[in-house]
């Protein structure tokens, strides 16, 4: 409350009209859009930045290749069978 009281009282002593300082907010909150959008374009360019287009790319295909190998090993190696292969293969000490 008492920010807002500051800002107004200020305002009214550079002689800015409401109207004014909403279009000054506007126009601030569209520029720090087009900075945000600049620093992510600048930090898609840093070398091992995981955040950048092509490592979450390169991540989404390595997901989709590991789901595919542990499915495929799942299939041909079913998780029932395991207990029964290591009383089989483990000898007890």
């Amino acid at each position: 409350m008492k920010i807002a009281m500051v800002k107004a009282t200020e305002n009214m002593r550079l002689g800015l009209s409401e109207s004014d300082v909403k279009l000054a907010e506007g126009q601030v909150s569209e520029l720090l859009v087009e900075i945000e959008k600049t620093i992510r374009l600048l930090e898609a360019d840093i070398p091992a930045n995981p955040a950048s287009p092509k490592a979450e790319r390169l991540e989404a295909s390595l997901a989709k290749d590991m789901r595919a190998y542990f499915r495929d090993l799942s299939d041909a190696l079913p998780w029932s069978d395991i207990e029964m292969l290591y009383y089989k293969l483990v000898k007890p000490e």
